[in-house]
């Protein structure tokens, strides 16, 4: 999503170039600008929920933290996921 974001946003600016009109290569620098602050963003969304959850306490005692929950669910397919949270729960 970052890498086509910014793609969008360079052929937009690339055309209002091309065009050679001032108002419509202002316009699309800022759109540019937008997409690619809106690129970062989505890049770093897994690390700020994880950041943001680490302010939060780990689960009760007999429950699983949301750091567990977290770690099964970012792996790679169904099936590691189902036996991760088995083994959590052991």
């Amino acid at each position: 999503i970052p890498i086509i974001l910014i793609v969008m946003g360079s052929i937009d600016l690339g055309r209002a170039v091309l065009s050679s009109d001032d108002k419509e290569i202002k316009g699309a620098t800022s759109k540019l600008i937008k997409r690619a602050i809106a690129a970062v963003a989505v890049f770093f969304v897994s690390t700020i929920v994880s950041l943001l959850m680490g302010l939060f306490p780990s689960g009760v005692e007999g429950t699983n933290s949301w750091s567990d929950c977290w770690d099964c669910r970012t792996s790679a397919n169904e099936t590691e996921y189902e036996n991760c949270i088995k083994d959590k729960d052991k």
